[in-house]
């Protein structure tokens, strides 16, 4: 922003979310995020690319049409695509969400659960949803080499994921 600089997602999302601009701004990111895929793979560059997805994105029945659409118009192969969802936002609606999600994996398009082990949600719907990735929150990873707890956590939940056959993403490695 020109006057307030560098705005969190955290703060500015809640806010698109009650003025009802949320869904408009999601095509945005979703269709900015597809045409950067094109352009990397112009360039010789076949890379993914991640978009975040909100509570009020699943409910907008045409979302599956939308990105079958814009991956379409940009000649974008559904691989590359990677819809992110925390685990609230898939408990908010869980049969719509696993409608939608269903209908974006048999697309191609991959689906990951962000910022997992913060949300209040059960096991369960992970043999529901059509994930293929687990990121497993920052919270769990940033001090495993000195709390026993999180590395014990970090290492059960690489196990079980991979037990079925998800990929997992550590958030907030630096060190």
């Amino acid at each position: 922003h020109p006057e307030f600089g560098f705005i969190p997602p955290d703060q500015f999302i809640p806010l698109a979310e009650q003025s009802g601009l949320i869904t408009q701004l999601t095509l945005w990111v979703l269709e900015t995020a597809v045409r950067q895929c094109r352009k990397w793979m112009d360039g010789g560059l076949e890379l993914s690319i991640a978009v975040n997805l909100s509570t009020w994105d699943l409910r907008e029945e045409m979302l599956p049409d939308t990105i079958a659409t814009l991956l379409e118009c940009y000649n974008v192969p559904p691989h590359l695509l990677r819809v992110e969802l925390t685990e609230s936002t898939m408990m908010t609606d869980i049969d719509h969400a696993v409608a939608v999600l269903h209908r974006l994996a048999e697309q191609g398009v991959k689906v990951s659960v962000d910022d997992f082990g913060t949300g209040y949600s059960s096991l369960a719907y992970l043999k529901r949803l059509p994930i293929s990735e687990l990121k497993i929150d920052r919270s769990f990873v940033q001090h495993i080499t000195e709390v026993e707890t999180d590395a014990t956590i970090v290492r059960s939940t690489v196990m079980m994921a991979h037990g079925l056959g998800l990929e997992v993403v550590a958030e907030g490695v630096e060190d």
